[in-house]
């Protein structure tokens, strides 16, 4: 979710918001190691927590088991219960240690300046989302130097079918396996611009493809514009491995901008040099 700030602090780059997969697998098939990834999951997209009860029948096992799985989560400080409530919720020990990954990778220092730099030039907020498997997340970003612009977090996941972000990704992968995966996600309205159909996808895609880049404006939220193109592997097969764009208020439509989008490109083409991309699965 973007949203727009007037301020003139610096916006907080700490969040996330992370929606849980579903998934049709049996309580009998789950291993350990899988319920207690569900139920980070789970409590990552619920933001006041949730209890036993809730857990149990979300994991379709029993209360106890659910207990048990919660209580080494704890142990090991990724959970945490709220005693009033008694409601366990996520912990930022996640976040920390994605964060110290990134920073082993010495990521930040290779690839904000980019960011940095984008954002100076464009007024806008800047962005790098990096392709985890099947979701695309935020890993990087640069806020807009402007007193009225997006807020954006870090661990954020990219709606594929309404963001500029993520039409760029879709538009990389064979047609199929690309509506294969807006479909198992769901493609809800958020707005009366948001692309709901097959058809429609499948025209923008193709267009997508065409220009070398991505626009939203107004599909994600209607105070929303966006521009985002693709970061390629330096493998021979170069495949999208991420996306870098900008986010404006609507107002400040980006989307047709020539002089912006050549930025955008040329950002894409920086991080592609500067840093060795190498796997879809990060």
């Amino acid at each position: 979710m973007r949203n727009v700030e007037s301020s003139t602090m610096p916006a907080q780059e700490i969040g996330s918001e992370t929606v849980p997969r579903s998934g049709g697998t049996s309580a009998a098939g789950m291993a350990a190691v899988d319920r207690a990834l569900l139920v980070l999951e789970f409590l990552a997209g619920s933001p006041h927590g949730l209890s036993v009860t809730e857990l149990s029948s979300r994991l379709g096992i029993n209360k106890g088991l659910t207990h048990r799985i919660l209580t080494s989560l704890a142990a090991r400080g990724y959970i945490s219960k709220e005693e009033t409530t008694q409601h366990y919720q996520i912990t930022t020990r996640l976040i920390a240690l994605a964060f110290r990954h990134l920073r082993v990778l010495d990521m930040y220092d290779v690839l904000l300046p980019i960011l940095r730099k984008l954002a100076r030039e464009t007024g806008e907020l800047a962005e790098l989302n990096w392709v985890q498997v099947d979701r695309l997340v935020t890993v990087a970003k640069a806020d807009s130097p402007r007193q009225l612009r997006m807020v954006s977090y870090l661990g954020e996941e990219q709606m594929l079918h309404a963001t500029a972000a993520g039409k760029v990704w879709l538009a990389s992968l064979p047609e199929d396996d690309a509506l294969r995966r807006a479909v198992a996600l769901g493609m809800p309205r958020q707005t009366e611009r948001t692309i709901t159909t097959v058809i429609d996808l499948q025209r923008e895609l193709a267009l997508v493809r065409e220009r070398g880049y991505a626009v939203n404006f107004q599909e994600s939220g209607l105070d929303v514009t966006a521009l985002a193109a693709p970061i390629r592997s330096t493998e021979g097969d170069r495949q999208v491995v991420g996306t870098v764009g900008i986010v404006a208020p609507a107002f400040r439509d980006v989307s047709e901008n020539e002089e912006t989008i050549q930025m955008v490109l040329n950002a894409a083409r920086e991080i592609e040099e500067a840093w060795p991309f190498v796997s879809l699965d990060g």
